[in-house]
């Protein structure tokens, strides 16, 4: 297993592993716009030639955000997803006082993950996703 930081020609198996495994799916410019302008935060994790997770990491409003986390569901629960979290944050932690996620009022397990990191919920958002459903924005001071 490699972990690194990602890269321009990471961008569109990122994507694809997007696609695979979130609701939630960006063009190919978003992707793009980050990676050229934000290469510090984002992360992958390849077994050998196949890309099996990723942390997009950007910079909004001078505000440091995860945008986007997934891992393979054949590799979950290796720890990848903590690996890739930890190097993203590690770097946000150089310029950024905070950092703040997204995520699924549903989706207990990434809440979890989020908390080991010291993530707590800052707000409540009512129907945050384009599908309806609500989500809670969470934030980590250093």
């Amino acid at each position: 297993m490699q972990i690194r930081k990602a890269i321009i020609s990471d961008a569109a198996n990122m994507d694809r592993l997007n696609r695979n495994i979130l609701p939630e799916n960006y063009p190919m410019s978003d992707w793009l716009f980050a990676l050229m302008n934000c290469p510090s935060y984002s992360f992958v994790a390849y077994d050998k030639d196949k890309l099996v997770g990723y942390v997009l990491g950007l910079v909004v409003n001078n505000q440091g955000l995860i945008a986007s986390l997934a891992v393979e569901k054949d590799y979950r629960r290796k720890h990848i997803a903590e690996c890739l979290m930890g190097k993203s944050l590690s770097e946000f932690k150089k310029t950024f006082v905070d950092v703040k996620l997204n995520v699924r009022v549903g989706n207990t397990s990434a809440q979890n993950l989020y908390t080991k990191f010291g993530f707590t919920k800052s707000k409540y958002e009512k129907s945050y996703y384009e599908d309806g459903e609500d989500g809670y924005e969470m934030i980590l001071s250093f």
